[in-house]
């Protein structure tokens, strides 16, 4: 795993789906936040999730000589 020092944003994943199991459809949702984004607020983007969230970081906005 990763450690960074120095990135600049996170990417926000969520699953979303409508209807049921059986029928509906599903997919997932992404959204790109600046490091400084307070997690209340990416919860707050996800709170109509139907599954998980995952936060993870934007491997583009790292620095090359900063891991």
């Amino acid at each position: 795993m990763r450690h960074y020092k120095n990135y600049k944003r996170v990417i926000a994943t969520q699953e979303k789906s409508a209807g049921n199991e059986s029928v509906g459809d599903m997919w997932i949702e992404t959204k790109s936040f600046a490091k400084e984004t307070p997690i209340h607020e990416i919860i707050e983007w996800a709170k109509n999730a139907n599954g998980k969230l995952i936060i993870t970081i934007d491997d583009a906005s790292a620095l090359e000589d900063s891991f």
